[in-house]
């Protein structure tokens, strides 16, 4: 060895300048019997003895970088630039990377049993594949995420995605509807028999039915009406397929003109049926009735007949006053003599 090699020896409480090393005819029987080298002290300390290398602390377990005798390496931070070649030594990194975790990865591949990114605060990477058995994480953002399934949740409630359709379940865990789409169809399916099925706009919004993208009928929250878009574009019922009953109060029947509305009642003493009339009738004095209908006009007419089963069948009705809010009727026999007997009435008013 020349005879300016020398080590420079720091301890925590003297500086000793440099220390000579002894001289040999062989250079490399200088330093073959050395058992640890040191460089400073305490948390800023080079040492290297039989377990490896290691810096940043007094021991090797406890060092922020170490390298042991197997070539383990242990680092808080790795920063590498340039090309890192591919063959044995990625494959064993690859064949024991079975969890990966940290603050940051850096990398253009990942190759893991499982990928734990909950705690991570960056990654950064151009990664083309991902393989992996599980992946944990708090958000996964990207253009396109492809797979068999789905799940918001492992239990409860849930939606779940599959390859072919959209399953719903409910705060139970029961499967309530399913969404898929079959042949050139669209299905909802209610998957239990009390499966209920709601279309729900706001206070002021609506709910339009459209064909090819132009819309055909229209329920409308706001002024609370199911009405055609268009004037004569949709019927309701078809030939072979005539509604039943249509149920209606006090709305406007147009044919081409406004239809009247009708109101019939069959009268006994002092009931009109059916019960659900709001009309209401009083027989103040033999033969003499007065029925209340309380629509606020005139623009109606009414007729008025004695019921047969009543043996009144020779009787005669006629209607004395047709105000507003009443009607007065009298019923008498073919001497002219007051009778009270049961009758039927129809009553037909301009709807307006």
């Amino acid at each position: 060895m020349a005879d300016d090699t020398k080590i420079k020896i720091i301890t925590p409480y003297t500086d000793v300048p440099y220390a000579e090393l002894p001289q040999s005819d062989d250079a490399n029987q200088d330093l073959s019997r050395v058992r640890s080298l040191q460089a400073g002290f305490g948390s800023k300390v080079f040492r290297l003895d039989r377990q490896g290398m290691w810096m940043g602390a007094e021991t090797f377990t406890g060092a922020p970088f170490s390298v042991d005798m197997l070539g383990n390496v242990v680092a808080s931070s790795i920063s590498l630039t340039g090309y890192v070649a591919t063959g044995a030594a990625a494959a064993d990194v690859n064949a024991g990377a079975t969890t990966i975790s940290g603050t940051q990865i850096t990398t253009g591949s990942i190759t893991a049993s499982k990928i734990n990114v909950s705690n991570l605060s960056s990654i950064s990477a151009n990664i083309g594949t991902i393989t992996a058995g599980t992946i944990s994480a708090v958000t996964i953002s990207g253009s396109t995420i492809t797979g068999t399934t789905l799940s918001t949740a492992t239990s409860g409630q849930r939606v779940v995605l599959t390859s072919t359709l959209a399953q719903y379940y409910n705060s139970g865990g029961t499967e309530i509807v399913d969404t898929y789409a079959s042949g050139s169809s669209f299905l909802i399916k209610g998957m239990t028999s009390s499966s209920s099925i709601y279309i729900d706009h706001g206070s002021s919004g609506t709910t339009a039915f459209l064909s090819n993208g132009t819309i055909k009928a229209i329920f409308d929250g706001g002024s609370n009406r199911f009405y055609s878009f268009t004037d004569g574009g949709v019927d309701l019922g078809v030939s072979g397929g005539n509604w039943k009953n249509v149920q209606h109060t006090g709305i406007h029947i147009n044919q081409g003109i406004d239809q009247p509305i009708t109101y019939w009642g069959d009268c006994s003493g002092t009931t009109i049926s059916p019960t659900n009339s709001s009309f209401t009738m009083t027989n103040p004095s033999t033969g003499k009735y007065t029925i209340t209908h309380n629509l606020g006009h005139t623009r109606y007419a009414i007729t008025a007949n004695t019921v047969v089963a009543s043996g009144a069948g020779a009787y005669s009705i006629k209607v004395e006053q047709q105000n507003s809010n009443t009607v007065k009727m009298t019923i008498f026999d073919d001497t002219g003599t007051l009778r009270n007997a049961d009758f039927m009435f129809i009553l037909c008013a301009d709807p307006d």
